[in-house]
């Protein structure tokens, strides 16, 4: 058993690193800043994103894309959530080990093969890999000692015909992934991102009593990305959603941020 894993990030307030939850969205947590970096993907159901690939420690996390209802009025426009996380981690004399995440299941292929259910608290323990259904029902898995993800179920009880089943990932603890690590999850874990705010958004108020919006500039790899400050619903610790400031990265500009195409993380594509 590994009752320990994870007790001293749910014990404390460690905010994520970087997170893929919803249809789905991304939050970067800057903490040399203490800002964050918030900006939506739309994908294609049944493609595989690669979200971490680090060559030095032979890891890799992969999310598999199911569909979802577009909203009324957006019917052109596709809407995804990820129902499987693929996680790989090379072990020496052993090739990879996988654990795979799915809505009804943890399976862990290795050593052996251990499934774990998702709807009752359970571990399992494989040399370094460690896996635990926590008492409320989160999937922490860690394949180093410095590295661990969480994986959060969503469910609804009455759901809306937008609201289906999906998963969550966090990095909860990222130290372990060198910085050569890309995906894109994984290429934000060690980034030196700056955010320059603009002279003139003050954010004071305008003649027409609205109040100004905030904006400002990305800077990294040599880009300056435009930026948009708006208040989201943020889940950056195991604590509840709360309101909180992120700077909005906009559709147009994502392939700036990550440096590629949509086609550039599907897996399989190349």
């Amino acid at each position: 058993m590994c009752s320990l894993l994870g007790q001293q990030i749910r014990s404390s307030a460690q905010v994520f690193s970087v997170s893929a939850d919803g249809d789905p969205h991304f939050v970067v947590h800057l903490p040399r800043l203490g800002e964050n970096i918030c900006f939506t993907i739309d994908g294609e159901p049944n493609d595989v994103l690669r979200l971490v690939d680090d060559p030095v420690r032979g890891i890799i996390v992969d999310g598999h894309l199911m569909w979802a209802p577009s909203k009324v009025g957006f019917e052109d426009h596709s809407r995804t959530y990820f129902d499987q996380l693929i996680f790989s981690m090379e072990m020496e004399g052993a090739g990879p080990w996988v654990v795979t995440v799915s809505l009804t299941s943890i399976v862990l292929e290795g050593e052996d093969r251990v499934m774990l259910p998702v709807d009752k608290p359970g571990s399992v323990k494989r040399r370094d890999v460690k896996i635990q259904v926590d008492d409320q029902l989160r999937a922490w898995v860690m394949l180093r000692r410095d590295l661990q993800f969480l994986v959060l179920f969503h469910h609804y009880q009455h759901p809306t015909y937008l609201q289906l089943s999906h998963l969550g990932i966090y990095i909860a603890s990222g130290q372990g992934l060198s910085p050569r690590t890309k995906g894109l999850l994984g290429q934000f874990q060690h980034a030196e991102i700056d955010i320059v705010r603009s002279k003139d958004a003050t954010g004071s108020s305008e003649a027409n009593g609205q109040e100004k919006a905030t904006t400002g500039e990305l800077r990294w790899r040599g880009e300056k990305i435009p930026v948009l400050l708006q208040t989201k619903s943020l889940k950056d610790t195991v604590q509840k959603r709360h309101p909180g400031n992120c700077w909005l990265v906009i559709k147009a500009q994502v392939e700036r941020l990550v440096n590629g195409t949509y086609r550039d993380y599907v897996v399989g594509h190349n």
